[in-house]
């Protein structure tokens, strides 16, 4: 319970990141918010995984490039799902695309994000927890 708390932690502030990224890149640079979107998970994605490694599974194994890999993975799936999910209720619903990203981000979130690198990518035979 104690790693999942943490890992709602570093989601909420890989999340204030990434949300004020694609803010930022889309109503004061006009960039596209998909694009922007991209822009923000990837920043995001970044934080998360430091955020992760050190603090949340405390991982300090010594096969990192395979852990990277591994989130690599799973964030690329992240990724993914996040800019359908975005896309379809902004352009499809007809939803703001800020309401969108939080929408889509809390069911990516919630349904993938701590399962999937709790079991794929901070599994528990690597972790000093």
């Amino acid at each position: 319970m104690r790693a999942f708390l943490k890992f709602q932690t570093s989601s909420v502030l890989s999340t204030l990141l990434d949300y004020s990224i694609t803010i930022f890149l889309t109503e004061v640079l006009s960039v596209l918010y998909t694009l922007s979107s991209a822009c923000g998970l990837l920043s995001g994605g970044i934080i998360n995984f430091l955020l992760n490694k050190n603090w949340v599974f405390e991982y300090r194994g010594k096969q990192e490039f395979r852990l990277l890999r591994l989130y690599v993975a799973v964030w690329a799936t992240n990724l993914f799902m996040n800019t359908i999910g975005l896309y379809m209720l902004t352009e499809m619903v007809r939803m703001d695309y800020r309401i969108s990203k939080i929408l889509t981000s809390v069911v990516v979130g919630v349904l993938l994000s701590y399962f999937a690198q709790r079991r794929i990518v901070f599994r528990p035979q690597q972790r000093i927890v």
